[in-house]
């Protein structure tokens, strides 16, 4: 009995010691858990809303098309080109943008490959035939002056026209000349217009003008594109002075301002005697002489 006490005294003292230790033993802590790792949340962003542009519009051009000049923007589509056609004075162009394209028309005298080079104060030799027989009799044809003017005899050029007048004087004192006179012929031709194949109109058909004194041309003249009446007038006087034989000739035309077409020519009468149906070119030869007044 007493030894079975002290068995259960052991292991009361021993439960005791545990009990003991425990309370003694400072009790278990956990570690601190890591500390939670948060992701921050996004930060919310705004586009600024814009005022839309207050256009200043360039106007559309024959190369661009229409432009804002603020944001670049563009709008109208590039105008197309407007073209006037070629004229003998300027070549094609735009009536918008001003652009030109090719050459101006090629004047009639050139194209048929004619020259009016003959100059004031030069005696050119002038072939042509007597007046009683058809023989040759060479002369001299000088163009005296060239003037231009707004009045002639107290009348005023119309809107748009000058007075352009010019001086010839013609004379013969050849043995043929002093025997039968002298034939001359003489006409105007523009250089532009200039066509060979033309029928010959003479002075004595043409209509009168409203300027006293002067006739009408056939054919109108072009001038920058525009179609101009030309008006005409001339005198021609002849008198023996001594052995020769002088004619004068004095033309006046009203043209359009600085217009340079006016051509005169003197051309041997044998090439038009007895002859019907004319054509310009039958006029002309290599004896022919062509003053053009200006250009």
């Amino acid at each position: 009995m007493k030894k079975s006490f002290i068995v259960i005294l052991i292991a009361l003292t021993l439960l005791a010691g545990l009990v003991s230790a425990c309370k003694s033993a400072p009790p278990a802590v956990s570690p601190d858990p890591a500390p939670a790792t948060s992701t921050p949340s996004p930060t919310p962003t705004s586009t600024p809303t814009l005022a839309p542009c207050d256009h200043d519009w360039i106007e559309a051009s024959c190369d661009n098309s229409e432009i804002c000049s603020k944001c670049g923007a563009t709008g109208a589509p590039a105008l197309e080109h407007k073209w006037n056609e070629a004229n003998y004075q300027m070549s094609a162009f735009c009536l918008l943008c001003f652009k030109d394209e090719g050459d101006p028309l090629t004047p009639g005298f050139v194209e048929h490959g004619m020259k009016a080079d003959k100059k004031p104060a030069t005696a050119y030799p002038y072939v042509t035939i007597g007046f009683d027989q058809p023989e040759k009799t060479i002369g001299e044809v000088t163009l005296k002056e060239v003037s231009v003017t707004d009045s002639f005899k107290d009348n005023a050029a119309l809107d748009g026209y000058e007075f352009l007048s010019a001086n010839f004087v013609v004379t013969f004192s050849d043995s043929v000349a002093q025997s039968n006179g002298a034939r001359w012929t003489y006409s105007n031709l523009d250089f532009y217009t200039f066509d060979p194949a033309a029928a010959i109109v003479y002075y004595s058909d043409l209509k009168d003008s409203e300027i006293p004194g002067f006739t009408v041309g056939s054919k109108p003249i072009n001038y920058y594109g525009i179609d101009w009446d030309i008006h005409i007038s001339f005198d021609a006087n002849s008198a023996w002075s001594g052995n020769s034989l002088n004619l004068t000739l004095n033309y006046t035309f009203m043209v359009p301002v600085d217009y340079d077409g006016v051509i005169i020519t003197f051309t041997n009468s044998a090439l038009i005697l007895d002859k019907d149906n004319l054509k310009t070119g039958d006029l002309l030869d290599d004896d022919s002489l062509f003053f053009r007044l200006r250009g």
